[in-house]
């Protein structure tokens, strides 16, 4: 018997086979766990996209920047979610 759904699979329900392989890789982790790497931003393409972006403190575009993702996993449904862009965080 296996354990609960991920979170994401289980709101998307059967979408969630028809996404890349990676976006479900991603969406599927649970525990303790931590990505370094790059990533590549595109902003908001809308005047009003932007002022959201600017209002919740997202990041500007960028062509690169150093990434981390740290996730503490208490339970599927209890996570603590830190994403880290430059010197930038954010928290959820």
């Amino acid at each position: 018997m296996s354990g609960p759904l991920p979170i994401y699979q289980s709101h998307l329900g059967a979408g969630f086979g028809l996404l890349p392989p990676e976006v479900r890789c991603f969406h599927s982790l649970q525990g303790n766990i931590r990505l370094d790497g790059t990533v590549a931003i595109k902003g908001a393409s809308t005047f009003l996209g932007r002022i959201a972006a600017f209002a919740v403190r997202l990041p500007a575009e960028s062509n690169r920047q150093a990434f981390v993702f740290e996730m503490r996993g208490r339970s599927t449904r209890n996570l603590d979610t830190q994403v880290r862009l430059a010197h930038h965080a954010l928290e959820a």
